[in-house]
């Protein structure tokens, strides 16, 4: 029975790792559906992680910090609102580039 449970360890300790990589707070599930759920997504941002990594040849908290300077911004005036994506600097756009996605257009809506 211990022995079981200590070969439990590396287990839990690989997923709280893979957890905390992916900035999740813990969530607390009853049903079997959603706990496999939450496995399946948990495992894909994870894999999806991997995939951007290779492409790019770089760590995914260096690459996530790049891409995390593009922002949304919303701009209120008396004829509407304009949603403006800001212009990708030079480490975002190399980054891609490389995950071979097109840069988001500068004007994504007009109210």
């Amino acid at each position: 029975m211990t022995l079981g449970y200590r070969q439990l360890q590396p287990v839990e300790q690989a997923w709280w790792q893979m957890k905390s990589r992916l900035w999740l707070r813990p969530i607390y599930h009853r049903a079997e559906r959603r706990i496999r759920a939450h496995v399946a997504l948990t495992v894909l941002a994870l894999l999806l992680e991997r995939i951007a990594e290779r492409m790019v040849g770089d760590t995914w908290r260096n690459i996530h910090h790049d891409l995390a300077r593009i922002k949304l911004v919303e701009l209120f005036g008396p004829n509407g609102t304009i949603r403006q994506v800001t212009e990708p600097r030079p480490g975002a756009a190399k980054r891609l580039k490389a995950l071979e996605i097109a840069p988001p257009p500068p004007i994504l809506r007009v109210d």
